[in-house]
């Protein structure tokens, strides 16, 4: 293996940073034990403050394996069982039917809960600039609890991967209840002091932390924050790449049977073992507890993946060469950026990740398919949708819901099966997938995966008229 050379590394990602257009990113890999890292660009458009190696990124949904491994700590100490279920653990919720008895602490760390799964109750209070956004205005979990009355069951629990924010908000509230502190300060004590993660933050300082940026009709626009309702599933949590790399250390290093103090091997371990397939996935092959399996050059990586408030982040280990990668970004662009750190320099190193697999939007073969009217209509998540319209013998699709993308016009999608269909989708900047499933005595869907949730459709084929294939 070719040995990592600091200076040649930094240079290659400068030259791939700057040519994908994201306003700043920095990059950690780690080999046999050593964090190499690289920076490039500016925190912040607006400041123009440059990023250094130690800058520190919002991470989003990489949190979730900070809060599985608060999570697994109860387990080690025997405090917690991956099946206590909800009723047990936060008998104040109240779900639909009873079901709180049916959804255990093994389905809110895998995503199989059946839980509706987005709900931002305080987005609201998020002011237009992140210099506005006041670290005051935090929306306590137990609040969040409170208002879950009306938060639906999409499938029964254990049945499928859907990506569920939420369940990771139910697991923060239950770490609150066992150390009867708030998350954010248990966070603290149980990672990220004996960690020494000393540049990890919840607050936000536009001055000290990559501020993420959308592409707005007047150029790059720094954005605040997410909102404090869904911190321990990866709203509010930053911190630098070479941090982010000792906490993939420590789980990569216990799971090779090295002595911890503040994890066993054991629950590293279990939370390294696939529970649920994600087969509608073109990212993903499973999901474990936190973590998430891609595959890698015929090798398996796990990690996570990270969007928050126009911030991506990446991480990725390879547990059979001792290889971890953390790419952070603070704006669009960060697909070519990845693919070229990926590709081109890991491959210098001779260093083998997953890339992020384009989408195929050209047409499937021509075979005995529903009639396209029985894909149609509209279907629902909380805060979110996804409309499906079936004008002039063409499937489009528009996006929207109160968590969703702005409204724009339809898109166009092309057939790829019976169940799948992809198109370009101008306000998402990328090509998307979908899949329908559960089809009915009629030929009609009853379900659609997107972007790794399941939505419900709103209406049933009889309501719609739709009761016949095509020839």
């Amino acid at each position: 293996m070719k040995r990592i050379v600091d200076h040649e590394l930094a240079k290659m990602f400068s030259a791939a940073a700057k040519e994908s257009g994201v306003p700043g990113a920095a990059l950690a890999l780690v080999d046999d034990g050593v964090i190499h890292t690289a920076a490039w660009g500016v925190l912040n458009t607006d400041s123009a403050i440059a990023v250094g190696n130690d800058s520190p990124f919002l991470i989003g949904s990489i949190t979730k394996a900070f809060t599985a491994t608060l999570v697994m700590q109860l387990v080690d100490r025997g405090a917690l069982s991956l099946d206590s279920t909800l009723a047990d653990e936060l008998p104040e919720l109240s779900l639909p039917n009873g079901r709180s008895k049916d959804i255990n602490i093994r389905h809110l760390l895998s995503h199989c809960s059946g839980i509706d799964g987005d709900f931002f109750p305080d987005l609201e209070q998020k002011s237009a600039t992140p210099q506005e956004f006041a670290t005051e205005d935090k929306t306590k979990l137990s609040e969040v609890i409170r208002q879950c009355a009306s938060i639906n069951l999409i499938y029964p629990p254990g049945r499928m991967f859907s990506y569920c924010n939420l369940g990771y908000v139910f697991l923060g509230r239950i770490l609150e209840k066992h150390y009867n502190d708030n998350w954010s300060a248990i966070l603290q004590r149980q990672l990220l002091d004996p960690l020494q993660l000393t540049s990890a933050n919840l607050d936000f300082d536009p001055n000290v932390i990559a501020s993420g940026h959308v592409l707005g009709s007047e150029g790059m626009q720094a954005q605040a924050p997410g909102p404090w309702s869904n911190a321990p599933a990866g709203t509010r949590l930053s911190m630098s790449v070479p941090d982010l790399a000792k906490f993939a250390l420590l789980h990569l290093q216990l799971s090779k049977g090295q002595k911890g103090s503040i994890i066993s091997t054991a629950a590293v371990l279990e939370m390294q073992k696939p529970v649920v397939d994600t087969p509608f996935s073109n990212r993903y092959s499973a999901w474990g507890l936190g973590w998430t399996f891609i595959g890698a050059a015929g090798k398996t990586a796990f990690g996570h993946d990270g969007g928050v408030s126009g911030s991506t982040a990446f991480l990725r280990i390879l547990p059979d060469s001792d290889q971890i990668v953390v790419l952070v970004a603070n704006g669009p662009g960060y697909r070519q950026l990845y693919c070229d750190v990926m590709e081109k320099i890991l491959g210098r190193f001779n260093i083998s990740m997953p890339l992020l697999p384009a989408v195929d939007i050209t047409p499937g073969p021509v075979n005995h398919y529903p009639a396209l009217s029985a894909y149609g209509g509209s279907y629902q998540r909380n805060g979110l949708s996804v409309n499906i319209g079936t004008d002039n013998n063409q499937l489009s699709v528009m996006l929207g819901g109160e968590y969703g993308y702005p409204v724009s016009e339809p898109s166009t999608l092309c057939q790829k099966s019976a169940s799948s269909f992809s198109g370009y989708v101008p306000v998402v900047g990328d090509q998307i997938k979908l899949d329908f499933f559960d089809f009915d005595d009629n030929g009609c869907p009853q379900f659609l995966h997107f972007q790794d949730r399941i939505y419900c459709r709103e209406n049933s084929c009889a309501e719609q008229g739709v009761l016949q294939a095509n020839d």
